[in-house]
């Protein structure tokens, strides 16, 4: 199969890009005719097209699309990437500490698609790729607010493609297992990896390459959830 030449015109938001798997990600999107923005939300990066975007904040998601399509044209492709995550039993979980990982990871995923598909929509063209995580399909002990947030993008991405479908857009998710950044500070990691038939961890690189698969090449892929986990979450997708 040839590969595909990118188009032109086409411009990319890597939604929290500025370090880890967003770098890695906004790297691998980084060729010939893509033009890639990524957002932050503290520090700005000097070596990357960037704007400021808080995703709890709907306004301030507005303010960055805007920013964004001052380049002349609204996003094509849009990876959601921001997120964050917080140890603890959910029998201990302060309620404040649920709200705040949710309000991040699922809500704040839900105010980036909504601001990005109508232009899409408009297009009838477009892919988004709301990053997941195997433990939204696993579990994952001390992880309740995580792999909540990050279980309900599925549901989000997949309603989202029954929803666009049929003109053009693609929803997908890419579920990560342990990769290489954050090995060595996540608890566990010798009994992941020994539950992991690779019996490694992942890279940031080996998913971000997926990851630009999904949104720029697999065509005839939406509604789905890609796992680079090494075969952790083997054939629960």
């Amino acid at each position: 199969m040839p590969p595909v030449e990118p188009d032109p015109t086409r411009l990319v938001a890597v939604i929290g890009g500025t370090r880890g798997l967003g770098r890695a990600i906004a790297g691998e999107l980084t060729a010939p005719g893509f033009d890639v923005v990524v957002t932050h939300r503290t520090d700005e990066p000097a070596d990357m097209a960037s704007v400021h975007c808080d995703v709890t904040d709907e306004e301030s998601v507005d303010a960055a699309f805007t920013a964004i399509e001052s380049r002349g044209r609204s996003p094509e492709i849009v990876v959601v990437n921001a997120g964050i995550a917080h140890r603890d039993l959910t029998m201990r979980m302060p309620t404040s500490t649920f709200t705040e990982v949710v309000d991040t990871n699922l809500r704040g995923a839900f105010f980036v698609a909504r601001r990005a598909l109508p232009a899409m929509v408009r297009a009838r063209r477009g892919s988004i790729v709301f990053i997941s995580s195997v433990s939204a399909l696993t579990g994952t002990p001390g992880v309740a607010a995580y792999a909540a947030s990050k279980a309900g993008l599925i549901g989000l991405a997949r309603t989202m493609a029954t929803e666009v479908g049929s003109r053009g857009v693609r929803v997908n998710v890419v579920a990560p297992g342990l990769l290489d950044n954050a090995a060595g500070i996540a608890p566990g990691t010798d009994e992941w990896i020994a539950a992991t038939p690779a019996r490694r961890v992942g890279t940031v690189a080996e998913c971000a390459a997926v990851v630009r698969f999904i949104a720029v090449e697999a065509s005839g892929i939406t509604g789905a959830v890609i796992p680079v986990d090494g075969g952790y979450a083997m054939g629960i997708t």
